[in-house]
């Protein structure tokens, strides 16, 4: 503290001042890092369960489709033989 003493008024004044001013910075600057990855990850989780959507729809379409052509075809060997 002896360098802050050898400084006068207005010089400890700007050296206060700069300080508080690098500190909020630093503060802004990581709760903006944490903001930024809290939304690229809710982005992600969005994009994601939009392909899983599409993914089981798609799939329960082909389940749907398979289910209804072995009744068709069950149905056409039950009339052919018959």
């Amino acid at each position: 503290m002896g360098l802050l003493n050898k400084l006068s008024y207005p010089q400890r004044l700007f050296v206060w001042l700069l300080g508080y001013s690098l500190l909020m910075v630093g503060c802004f600057v990581v709760f903006q890092y944490h903001r930024e990855k809290e939304f690229k990850a809710e982005e992600i989780d969005k994009q994601l369960q939009l392909i899983n959507t599409y993914i089981l729809t798609e799939l329960v379409r082909d389940t749907m489709c398979r289910i209804s052509d072995s009744t068709i075809s069950n149905r056409l060997t039950i009339s052919v033989s018959a």
